[in-house]
């Protein structure tokens, strides 16, 4: 990924962000091909600490935890007798069971479609032509109850991984197929900028079935360790936020202008303790926004994504010193 400089030369994104975390930090920033990579990092270095936590239900998983259910979930998936590179419809609302399923299926070679959750039997029918769905997943399955199962195929980054919808330039519905080593790199991407980006907290709003959902929302946390808090709703968030204490919000830039709203509003800081960077995206961010966060003691580092570049495409990490 480069930078084009106002004068014409072209310098890399990586050592312009090198200087905004530590040398050790930046030394554990290393590419993955693969979701089994991906799978094999967290196991290996994060298997004792908290990948999500339902702050309702009061259950928490570890990483342990997440990898054993990956296990079991495989186990389910292969009773459907799926080919490889099947397509699989997904219409199912954030949550744990989400992460769990899309892992394995990605770990078996099996391509989720992102399908929008408001879709209708119609909508469905459409996509399942358009799509070639071979099974679509729209309600929770429990797993439990099967063996785990530690198969580990052979996957090449360039394999196709999962596929999100996209309106592109013309304004047509088409799905943009993303690769292993493409979702991987948009998860990477995902922790430069930032100082501190292992072990952290997040709550995770934007749906994901939007590729900054899934990517920065989800694979980036798995990458760094960090722990998921899933919000189940829009407005439960404005009393939930405190509860959950993040470190870190991926959000939108409506939604970040809300929040910060209610804060003014209300007097009231619904943001807990540790909040200390929102990465925002998906439209135009105004600099009052930005500089009305620094005043919390907040970062929030704007960037623009494309579903067709896995997500992120530039971002700007020095928001005190440029924050338009």
């Amino acid at each position: 990924m480069k930078l084009i400089k106002s004068n014409g030369n072209i310098m890399n994104n990586i050592e312009l962000f090198k200087k905004c975390t530590s040398n050790e930090t930046f030394d554990r920033l290393i590419n993955l091909s693969n979701i089994n990579e991906l799978i094999d990092k967290f196991i290996n270095e994060y298997q004792d600490y908290i990948a999500y936590s339902d702050i309702n239900n009061n259950i928490f998983k570890s990483y342990k935890n997440l990898y054993k259910d990956i296990a079991k979930m495989k186990s389910y998936i292969l009773t459907l007798n799926l080919s490889l590179f099947s397509n699989v419809g997904i219409v199912l609302n954030n949550s744990y069971y989400e992460i769990v399923l899309l892992l394995s299926l990605l770990s078996l070679r099996i391509v989720p479609v992102m399908l929008p959750t408001d879709a209708n039997q119609d909508d469905l029918n459409n996509y399942k032509d358009k799509f070639d769905l071979k099974y679509i997943f729209n309600e929770e399955v429990d797993f439990n109850n099967f063996d785990e199962n530690y198969i580990k195929l052979e996957i090449n980054g360039k394999d196709p991984a999962i596929i999100f919808l996209s309106l592109g330039c013309d304004g047509v519905t088409k799905g943009a197929i993303l690769s292993h080593e493409g979702i991987l790199q948009g998860a990477l991407n995902g922790c430069y900028g930032i100082e501190e980006v292992f072990n952290q907290t997040y709550y995770d709003i934007i749906p994901f079935f939007h590729v900054y959902g899934f990517i920065r929302s989800v694979l980036t946390p798995l990458y760094t360790g960090s722990k998921i808090i899933i919000c189940k709703s829009l407005v439960r968030a404005f009393k939930e936020i405190s509860v959950a204490n993040p470190s870190i919000m991926v959000l939108v830039p409506d939604i970040a202008q809300a929040f910060l709203k209610f804060y003014h509003d209300f007097k009231r800081n619904i943001f807990g303790e540790k909040l200390k960077y929102i990465i925002c995206g998906g439209a135009r961010i105004k600099e009052e926004l930005v500089k009305g966060y620094l005043e919390l003691g907040i970062h929030l580092y704007p960037g623009y994504g494309l579903t067709e570049m896995s997500n992120m495409v530039t971002g700007n990490p020095d928001i005190v010193n440029h924050p338009d």
